[in-house]
């Protein structure tokens, strides 16, 4: 027993190394996550470390997730990746910046209408892909509750509910379209798009007039200072009324979150994709997928 409990402190206290680095509030919630978890286990087999790291790395994944809740300078890169080793276990998440892309879900309203500015943007979004806009009203065929087609295959095997996973995705498009698709949308999340963290072709996708060289203004002035409410938008040149137009569907935080964990050891892994929110500084989980 007493060296099982050797063990069981030896993991903590590697765990708790590997968060030094980040803020006192993460270090503090972490340590008190791996006690909990390690008090609560009684014998760790490879499969049970694993699973209890994996919770782990996603509650120090929450914790990031609040810091940049309160914050706007999430702008230059999308993910932050960590890795540890364990033991002889590696753990690696990256956690990815979900207001950066756009929702699906949001191209229909909660009672079944078409929301028209998703709509539009979702087809621009397409074109800038060079991907058929035909796609925007068979993914509406697919969602809404309706069984009138905007489409000609549109509601054959509709669902007629919202997504569940960007994989239902593959129902609709090929599959060398979906691989385009994929890293500009995600599924969940209040709908909008984080201006200070948007990829350049999401950006062009938000308004018909947003040109070229209005995109690259935005990501050069959010380089250099990132926008830290809604009204510093329209002081970019040629944002003026554009800025006021989008106001409804742009932010300048984020507040949802994507998360890929895995833990590996020999030829044994253990794999997780998840969603959270942060909504008055407190974790919403919204999915947690084991893969």
């Amino acid at each position: 027993m007493r060296n099982n409990d050797s063990t069981i402190k030896g993991y903590v206290l590697i765990i708790v190394l590997f968060v030094l680095a980040a803020s006192m509030v993460v270090l503090i919630n972490f340590i008190s996550t791996v006690y909990l978890y390690a008090n609560t286990a009684q014998n760790f087999k490879d499969d049970e470390m694993m699973s209890m790291l994996i919770k782990a790395g996603y509650k120090i994944s929450t914790e990031r997730g609040k810091e940049f809740y309160s914050r706007t300078n999430f702008n230059s890169y999308r993910e932050l990746p960590f890795e540890e080793v364990v033991g002889d276990i590696r753990v690696t998440a990256v956690v990815v910046d979900n207001n950066s892309k756009f929702n699906v879900n949001k191209l229909v309203f909660q009672n079944g209408l078409v929301n028209q500015v998703a709509y539009e943007i979702f087809k621009r979004l397409l074109k800038e892909l060079e991907l058929k806009e035909d796609y925007a009203d068979m993914l509406i065929d697919y969602i809404d509750k309706d069984k009138v087609s905007r489409s000609s295959t549109g509601e054959i095997n509709a669902k007629n509910y919202f997504l569940f996973s960007l994989s239902e995705l593959s129902y609709i498009f090929s599959k060398e379209d979906l691989d385009k698709l994929l890293p500009y949308v995600t599924f969940f999340g209040d709908g909008r798009i984080n201006i200070n963290t948007a990829d350049y072709l999401v950006l062009k996708s938000l308004h018909k007039d947003i040109t070229e060289a209005i995109a690259k203004r935005l990501i050069d002035t959010r380089t250099e200072k990132p926008f830290e409410n809604i009204g510093a938008v329209t002081k970019v040149a040629g944002m003026e009324s554009i800025g006021i137009a989008i106001s409804d569907v742009i932010t300048v935080k984020n507040n949802s979150f994507q998360l890929y964990l895995k833990a590996e050891k020999d030829n044994f892994t253990e794999s997780v994709e998840a969603g959270f929110e942060i909504l008055d500084n407190k974790v919403i989980t919204k999915y947690w997928k084991e893969l």
